[in-house]
């Protein structure tokens, strides 16, 4: 909004910096303004910052900027970073109930053992051994954006693969 009123991207990214409610945004917009008020292109300050921007979102910046209409550019990386956090939100809903049938499972699968006094001790240890796994896992896919290499990988190797975006986005996004 700011760069199609014709605000200059380093001003505009130094207020956007300032507004950033998370402390990583708000030092990637600051470099992002000091690289592009040294003479760099937006998409070079980008590419300085290759933890936090993808290659596929430095390549939109370089097209935009190349054909004038970096505006442009701009919506289609901001529709397709809100179009993976609506993924992994609906992912995390979804994967709700397999949780639940799993604990429901895991317990009335050992409650006949646990009866005939087994060791409580090894079912409370392989129960939360097994919820402690899921729990890591599902954290380390969905914490913010680019701040982990197991969430680079789900990003560029799972979710930007087209053939499974298309069927998993018409399954959880419809």
């Amino acid at each position: 909004i700011q760069l199609g009123a014709g605000l200059p991207i380093g001003e505009s990214l130094i207020k956007l910096s300032k507004m950033a409610s998370d402390v990583r945004s708000r030092e990637v917009g600051a470099i992002l303004a000091h690289n592009i008020g040294t003479g760099m292109s937006f998409a070079e300050a980008a590419r300085s910052c290759s933890d936090y921007f993808e290659a596929t979102e430095v390549a939109l910046l370089e097209i935009g900027e190349s054909n004038g209409d970096l505006v442009s550019a701009l919506l289609s990386i901001e529709r397709d970073v809100e179009w993976r956090k609506s993924f992994r939100r609906k992912f995390i809903v979804a994967l709700i109930y397999p949780y639940i049938l799993f604990n429901v499972g895991y317990v009335a699968f050992n409650l006949q053992g646990l009866l005939m006094g087994e060791s409580l001790f090894s079912f409370i240890l392989m129960w939360v051994t097994v919820n402690a796994l899921i729990f890591l896992l599902t954290s380390l896919i969905f914490r913010s954006h680019q701040d982990s290499p197991f969430r680079r990988f789900i990003d560029t190797q799972i979710i930007n693969f087209p053939l499974l975006r298309m069927l998993i986005g018409r399954a959880l996004l419809d």
